[in-house]
């Protein structure tokens, strides 16, 4: 629950960035899409995706199904880009990554209610609940398993351009976008290695079982 009214601000801000414009205006060029870190909302989307990982990362030290390598290595590594990128942008790429990739967790809290609150939940109501895991799985594969390596691509190639053509007074700095290169390599990775677990467990509530391998 608590994760539900947290990520709720951080889709709201992502998604009125795409409502009112501002995101559209900001992926024109790759000079705004790189330099373009005055955006009105971006500051508090950081902050709160900051508070939302650190609290994260606390909630997977404490709970033991959450204690892995992978998810507590996700959440610090995505609060420090959250809280440096409140000095160094881009927004355009904050946007995505830190807001309207959140879309996913959305559904993905209700499912952890049903999974890992009562039990009468999960009897009571196995329609929403199925909706619910159908709803994230979805929502995962297309926004981190579709967009996601689209706009790490478009990422790459503007960084590297960045970093070629040297820095401006706007630009942000070399060693900044170094650290957000690896750092989208190893969110990237989690994305794919997840999202092949997902559409395994789609597979399973779709069709009962999960995709033979070909020959």
């Amino acid at each position: 629950i608590t994760c539900l009214f947290a990520v709720t601000p951080i889709v709201v801000i992502g998604c009125g960035a795409v409502a009112d414009g501002s995101y559209s205006e900001l992926s024109i060029t790759s000079v705004t899409r790189i330099h373009g870190f005055h955006h009105s909302g971006f500051q508090e989307l950081a902050q709160w995706t900051c508070a939302y990982e650190v609290w994260n990362a606390l909630t997977a030290c404490i709970i033991p199904h959450y204690r892995t390598k992978e998810f507590l290595g996700h959440h610090i590594v995505t609060a420090l880009l959250a809280k440096l990128s409140q000095q160094y942008g881009p927004a355009f790429y904050g946007i995505f990554f830190f807001g309207l990739a959140s879309i996913s967790t959305l559904p993905l809290s209700l499912v952890d209610i049903f999974r890992y609150g009562p039990k009468e939940l999960a009897e009571q109501w196995p329609t929403i609940n199925t909706i619910c895991r159908v709803s994230f799985a979805i929502l995962f594969l297309l926004i981190r398993g579709v967009i996601w390596p689209i706009m790490s691509f478009i990422f790459w190639w503007d960084a590297i351009q960045n970093m070629i053509h040297g820095e401006d007074d706007n630009s942000p700095p070399s060693w900044w976008l170094g650290i957000l290169l690896i750092s989208n390599t190893f969110l990237g990775t989690l994305q794919m290695i997840w999202g092949v677990k997902i559409w395994k467990g789609l597979s399973k509530v779709l069709f009962g079982s999960t995709p033979k391998k070909s020959n």
